[in-house]
């Protein structure tokens, strides 16, 4: 099973809370918002994606679809 995620820009909070409601009663879109650049954590490799970062930087969301790992090795 895929799942979509729109990670909206921390720049943007009106439209997380938009966009949370928008889809509150359906489950096909998970809705978060972008804290990593104030999280003062060391980078975590397997969870890099420089063009969703790029495109974050550029617009106020974006939404990517992620791969459920155990489908790919069944």
């Amino acid at each position: 099973m895929t799942r979509r995620v729109c990670i909206v820009s921390a720049r943007h909070p009106d439209l997380y809370a938009y966009l949370r409601r928008r889809f509150a009663a359906t489950a096909t879109v998970e809705v978060i918002l972008d804290r990593r650049h104030r999280e003062a954590r060391p980078r975590d490799t397997r969870r890099a994606r420089p063009e969703v970062d790029e495109r974050l930087r550029l617009h106020s969301h974006v939404i990517v679809t992620i791969e459920d790992r155990s489908e790919r090795h069944a």
